[in-house]
């Protein structure tokens, strides 16, 4: 265009001024179309929400588009392993989308460890698999079927050393507090190595990723 710009002069005015801080850079109006419902994607302003007002696990999106295979990873601060996430999704969806979501739980909820019986309960395991019943659409012969493979965030006693230990100096892990968003090295790394765990007792140690015909032939597998 033209335009030239002299060594040092900024590409951008910053806006960091004491007033400009307290300025209103969304227009009041703005806040009350939402508070009352009204803010839709026909107007000059929209609200991007990560949808936790209505569910934390991000699958009521999925269900809707009726996905025939549903992985949804909880890592919710949950340290009793009431599931209130999960909850809330089957409840949402039953709702809001005549779906219904079967699925047993059980073998996640706490227990006594059998390497250590004084010591902190543990799960019996990280996943669990569960059925999704679509409601039946017009022209369908039948109901349509889906499947839920649901991982929690949790710990059975089998985890490496690395993980052990860290669980040992914190025993809420890994059901820490979300408010903390400052994660130190160790604690960074204890999460991330469960990550690795589950995954790894999901689907085994792997070194290319996981095809989705590899993937459908393990739900099978699991679900015989």
């Amino acid at each position: 265009t033209g335009d030239r710009v002299k060594a040092g002069q900024p590409l951008i005015r910053v806006r960091n001024s004491v007033g400009a801080r307290f300025a209103w850079r969304i227009r009041p109006s703005a806040f009350l179309r939402e508070l009352t419902s009204r803010l839709d994607e026909r107007g000059p302003w929209v609200n991007l929400s990560d949808g936790g007002h209505i569910e934390n696990l991000a699958g009521l999106e999925l269900l809707r588009r009726r996905c025939k295979y549903v992985i949804l990873g909880d890592g919710e601060a949950d340290p009793h392993l009431h599931f209130e996430g999960l909850a809330v999704l089957m409840r949402t969806a039953a709702i809001d989308l005549g779906i219904r979501i079967d699925i047993d739980v059980d073998a996640l909820r706490l227990r006594a460890s059998e390497r250590e019986p004084d010591g902190p309960p543990v799960s019996g395991a990280h996943f669990a698999l569960g059925t999704i019943t679509y409601p039946q659409r017009p022209g369908d012969a039948e109901a349509e079927t889906g499947y839920l493979l649901y991982v929690k965030s949790s710990f059975t006693g089998d985890e490496d050393e690395v993980i052990r230990q860290y669980r040992h100096q914190h025993p809420d892990f890994p059901h820490e507090a979300t408010a903390d968003q400052f994660f130190d090295e160790g604690q960074f790394e204890a999460y991330r190595a469960l990550g690795q765990h589950i995954g790894e007792g999901l689907f085994g140690a792997r070194t290319a990723p996981l095809s989705y015909a590899e993937f459908t032939a393990w739900m099978a597998r699991s679900r015989s």
